[in-house]
């Protein structure tokens, strides 16, 4: 699409040029508007005041250190460097010097065709145009972006306490569970229970990865003994595996000791378990268990499960998609607890993978950093 040299403005920081009228005539001739100061110091206000585009300055009459402030220049309005096309006469080597090799730099040596110097200008215009084109829709896609975490959040808050209380609810409910003869109503129970879980989860994953995607997340990291960490998250989800029939087992005995932001680690042990639980048979194991390493605690989750399709495992934890698929009972999985999971792991300088092989089940592994390598890291820095 050819350039409307109208929409332009080209300043001219010329004191004495030779044939300056016959410049200026070709510019205008070409469309484009014109404004003309004798030196740096007059042209500052000029591109401070949004003008101009572009800035054609004659380089023999400048001296280096001006020659260089120009080039350094930046539209107040837009925040872009002002492209700078120099004109020099080839006994003047500054054109060739690195301090002046940029996008928005560029030379004409003296003597020139008129119409050379339009296209010079066209080219350095067009560069302009497509980042100032950039920047608005950068700017845009941030505006879109923050509408959208905000309102992410706001649906996660609110709906946090609600979901809260149904949660309350059901665990009151629970202990009246043996006395409800009618198995249909002790299957509507269990999909209150199981549909009630699933949303709590993914409310706090939604609000943890908003805060996550805004740069939010605040890290606090502390010694603690996993043990018990494990063991509470186990108890989290005691209920939910023992209605779907499945035996969790939390096989951590002994003092584990870690340097990681805990709140972290109790969401990356809820979405692993929960995603286990989720997607093993009624009949099959979920065990927890942890291994002492020099350096690093290794945790693993096992499943009997259905498997990850071999086709997802290079992808699985290696894109910024939610790749969501249905549990054994038919349970919506959003995708997003395992990205935040993988997220968190490598925010406390942890590593995650996993076996799986379809039909058989599926392990998830992850480290945490022990003390002593944190001591180590440290003192290393």
């Amino acid at each position: 699409m050819p350039l409307d040299n109208s929409k332009f403005t080209i300043l001219l920081v010329i004191s004495s040029l030779e044939h300056t009228e016959d410049l200026i005539n070709t510019l205008l001739s070409a469309g484009f508007h014109i404004c003309k100061t004798e030196n740096i110091s007059s042209a500052i206000p000029v591109i401070e005041n949004e003008l101009p585009d572009l800035i054609l300055s004659d380089m023999d009459k400048a001296l280096p250190q001006e020659a260089m402030a120009l080039s350094g220049l930046k539209n107040r309005g837009t925040g872009c460097f002002v492209p700078v096309l120099f004109l020099t006469s080839p006994t003047n080597e500054s054109y060739i010097s690195g301090d002046f090799i940029h996008d928005h730099v560029d030379f004409i040596l003296k003597p020139f065709p008129p119409q050379e110097l339009i296209i010079r200008i066209q080219h350095q215009l067009l560069w302009l145009k497509a980042v100032r084109t950039i920047r608005r829709q950068n700017k845009s896609l941030r505006a879109t972006l923050k509408a959208r975490d905000k309102l992410y959040a706001v649906i996660a808050h609110d709906l946090r306490s609600p979901i809260s209380t149904i949660k309350m609810i059901n665990s009151s409910l629970s202990s009246e569970k043996a006395r409800i003869k009618d198995p249909k109503i002790l299957k509507l129970f269990e999909m209150i229970n199981d549909t009630t879980e699933e949303a709590f989860n993914l409310l706090e994953n939604l609000l943890q990865w908003t805060r996550n995607q805004n740069g939010k997340t605040k890290v606090y990291t502390t010694s603690f003994n996993m043990t018990p960490v494990i063991r509470q998250v186990c108890l989290l989800f005691s209920a939910i595996a023992l209605e779907k029939e499945i035996v969790l087992t939390n096989l951590v005995k002994g003092t584990h000791q870690v340097c990681a932001d805990i709140d972290m680690v109790k969401t990356i042990l809820r979405n692993l378990i929960s995603n286990a639980i989720k997607f093993t048979y009624p009949g099959g194991r979920v065990e927890v268990e942890i291994a002492d390493m020099p350096d690093h605690a290794l945790i693993s989750i096992k499943d009997t499960g259905k498997g990850i399709p071999r086709s997802m495992h290079p992808h699985l934890l290696n894109s910024n998609t939610y790749p969501s698929s249905y549990g054994t009972r038919n349970e919506k999985g959003s995708g997003l607890g395992l990205i935040l999971s993988r997220d968190f792991v490598r925010i406390n300088k942890g590593k995650l993978w996993f076996l799986s092989q379809e039909g058989v089940g599926t392990t998830f592994y992850f480290t945490l950093p022990t003390c002593n390598a944190e001591v180590s890291s440290n003192t290393k820095r």
